[in-house]
């Protein structure tokens, strides 16, 4: 795992200064306004920010009767794993404030987890694309591995079943054999190629405190899971964008095997094709009117336009996305999250690239 953290002189890094403040009180090992108390119900991220405000970059060791303690340096910081699972808060509303997300993530009386407001916030999984979370790794029964502490890895993969080639043979004639490939095909990840993408953010005490410890805690669960969907986006937009995509046609969709109403266009940044047909977007690849078009999505996250059946596609991510909330001064704790993941594209015949220039 690369380096997490950045050395900030005084800070989260035990220097000996440091210490020396947070021990006599004062200087930017020491806080005048503790966190608030932790209550019932709360979320494992506001937790993870209270517990860092209070942290101090040292721990104190008893060596036995009459021995001075021993002051050991320790990061000043709290965090943890936040599963896809985990619970995310409609952001509250108080006092005239009202929190705007771009995407309908919650309804009336629902609960939603951090994979909800991911595929909400996907454009891909929207237009039919998986979120495969990747397996722990489990452990092997000592048995039989010979007593050896191993674990087995669990890969992610996509598999597609596509319809078998029956074909017309003469009586009592027999059919030409074809490999398994021509009615599946699968994509599994490769954990040593994995993507690692990373989001840091600085959140000042004052911020906390203004509207309040939890509402902060709310808002930023939403903008990790609103995160994670882009992030998925452009995991394989990236990945098809890099493959030898065909030109869009009506012709090869159809023969990929394709039905009309599986297809779905994602117009990017360049705009190609985009068109609007009663009120609605639409990706064209005609400048004819009368050919109709595909019905589209904008992504920030993609610079072509593709096209394509999204459901033979899909990501696989990191079955949690993993937090450090550094204490970093005084006024401010820093944020850093991570998480894996990788594009799985079985067969890259079932997504085309629409033309620059319209026929």
């Amino acid at each position: 795992m690369p380096n997490r953290t950045t050395p900030v002189p005084g800070v989260g890094h035990g220097t000996e200064a440091a210490i020396e403040r947070a021990l006599s009180g004062g200087g930017a090992g020491h806080f005048v306004q503790p966190a608030p108390p932790a209550r019932f119900g709360d979320s494992d991220l506001l937790r993870w920010l209270r517990d860092a405000m209070d942290a101090v970059p040292f721990f104190e060791r008893d060596r036995g009767p009459g021995q001075e303690r021993q002051i050991l340096p320790k990061l000043a910081a709290s965090g943890g794993d936040l599963g896809l699972r985990a619970a995310v808060r409609r952001p509250v509303v108080k006092e005239g404030r009202v929190t705007a997300v771009p995407v309908t993530v919650h309804q009336a009386g629902e609960t939603v987890t951090l994979g909800d407001v991911a595929r909400a916030g996907s454009r891909a999984q929207a237009a039919g694309a998986h979120l495969i979370p990747m397996v722990a790794p489990k452990a092997i029964d000592p048995a039989r591995s010979g007593g050896v502490v191993a674990f087995e890895l669990v890969p992610a993969s996509l598999r597609l079943v596509e319809a078998a080639p029956f074909s017309v043979v003469e009586p009592d004639g027999e059919a030409d054999e074809v490999a398994l490939s021509a009615i599946s095909a699968e994509a599994v990840i490769d954990r040593e190629a994995l993507t690692q993408r990373c989001f840091r953010i600085r959140i000042p005490r004052q911020r906390l405190q203004e509207i309040g410890w939890d509402a902060v805690a709310d808002e930023v669960m939403t903008a990790i899971g609103l995160g994670l969907g882009r992030a998925v986006d452009a995991e394989l937009f990236a990945a098809l964008e890099a493959a030898e995509l065909a030109p869009w046609s009506i012709g090869r969709a159809a023969a990929a095997g394709v039905r009309f109403d599986e297809l779905r266009a994602v117009v990017g940044t360049a705009g190609y094709g985009a068109a609007i047909e009663a009120g609605r977007l639409c990706a064209r690849w005609s400048s004819d009117p009368s050919t109709g078009g595909i019905a589209a999505e904008l992504s920030p996250d993609l610079g072509k336009t593709l096209v394509a059946a999204w459901s033979r596609f899909a990501v696989a991510v990191s079955p949690e996305v993993r937090v450090l909330i550094e204490r970093r001064s005084a006024v401010a704790v820093v944020m850093t999250c991570w998480l894996d993941c990788q594009a799985l594209i079985p067969d890259e015949r079932f997504a085309w690239t629409m033309p620059e220039v319209l026929i």
